[in-house]
C-alpha cells in the first residue's frame, strides 16, 4: 500500500498521497448528494505555507459525517490523509478524502504548535517597531505626541498590537500584519506630507498610526485567523474610535477641534 508523505501546502502537486496536521480555516454546511444517500462537506485548512481545501465523502449513513462535521470548530487542528487533486469547477488544488479509506482526526492541544499554522511577516516586528516609535518620535505637536505615547508607551498594547493579523484574508493576513500594513500607511502619509507642505503632518501621522487599533480586539490568532464577536458585531473602525476616546480620558487636557478631526480620520 502507498505511504502518503508529509508536506506542506505550499508543496502538495497534483497526484500527492499526503499525510499531515492542518488548521482548520472555514467551514460549509454538510450536504446532501443529489443521486445517492448521504453527506459530504468542505473545509478550508491551512499552514503557515498556505491553504487548500478539503472535500469529505461520507457514505450512505449520514450521522458519522454530522457527528464528525460538528466537533470540528474553526481553529481546530486536525491530522488527514487523502489525495491532492486537481478541482475541475475553479482549477484549484484540493485534498479530497473519503470517509471509508482515510484517517481524519482531531488533535490535542499537545500535539501541536500554534506557530506551525500561521504566516508571520517578512519583515522583522522589532525593526518595525523600531520604524513606527521613530515616526512617533517625530511628531512635534505635544498633544498628539503625548496621545500616541499613551498608546505605544503600554507594553500591554504594543505587545498586542505588533502579533495581531491586519485582515482574516484580504491584505496582511499574518502576525505583525497589523504593524506592517500600518507602518505602510504612516510612511505614505509621511511621503505626502513632504510634497505638500500645507499639509500637517502631526495630524496625518497620528491619524494613521490610530486608524486600525481596533483591530487588536477584533481579530484573534490562535492556529487561524478569526473576528472576534466585538469585531462582527461592531467592526473594527467604531472599535477605534471607540479606543481612542476611552485613551483620551487619562491623558488630562486635550484640544476639543483635535479630538474632533482624529475622530473624524479614524472614521
Amino acid at each position: 500500500m502507498e505511504q502518503p508523505t508529509i508536506k506542506k501546502i505550499q508543496d502538495f502537486r497534483e497526484g500527492d498521497f499526503v499525510r499531515g496536521k492542518f488548521a482548520v480555516r472555514t467551514k460549509e454546511t454538510p450536504k446532501e448528494y443529489r443521486n445517492k444517500p448521504g453527506k459530504y462537506f468542505f473545509l478550508g485548512i491551512g499552514d503557515k505555507t498556505g491553504d487548500i481545501s478539503l472535500k469529505f465523502w461520507g457514505r450512505a449513513d449520514q450521522e458519522p459525517v454530522t457527528a464528525l462535521y460538528n466537533s470540528l470548530s474553526v481553529g481546530d487542528v486536525i491530522e488527514i490523509m487523502g489525495n491532492v487533486e486537481m478541482d475541475k469547477f475553479d482549477n484549484t488544488l484540493t485534498i479530497s478524502m473519503d470517509e471509508g479509506t482515510h484517517p481524519f482526526r482531531r488533535c490535542t492541544e499537545n500535539e501541536y504548535d500554534p506557530k506551525e499554522f500561521l504566516p508571520t511577516s517578512d519583515r522583522d516586528i522589532e525593526d518595525m517597531m523600531e520604524e513606527m516609535h521613530a515616526q512617533i518620535g517625530s511628531v512635534e505637536n505635544e498633544h498628539l505626541r503625548g496621545l500616541l505615547d499613551a498608546f505605544f508607551g503600554d507594553e500591554s498594547f504594543t505587545s498586542v498590537f505588533k502579533k495581531t493579523p491586519a485582515a482574516m484574508k484580504h491584505h496582511h493576513s499574518y502576525i505583525g500584519g497589523l504593524l506592517e500594513h500600518t507602518l505602510n500607511v504612516v510612511k505614505l502619509c509621511d511621503t505626502a506630507a513632504r510634497h505638500y507642505p500645507s499639509l500637517n503632518r502631526d495630524l496625518l501621522i497620528t491619524g494613521a498610526v490610530l486608524h486600525d487599533i481596533g483591530k487588536i480586539d477584533a481579530y484573534q490568532a490562535q492556529t487561524s485567523i478569526d473576528m472576534t464577536d466585538s469585531g462582527k458585531f461592531l467592526g473594527h473602525i467604531s472599535m477605534s474610535a471607540t479606543m481612542f476616546e476611552e485613551r483620551l480620558k487619562n491623558i488630562g487636557t486635550f484640544p476639543g477641534i483635535l479630538r474632533m478631526k482624529l475622530h473624524h480620520m479614524i472614521l
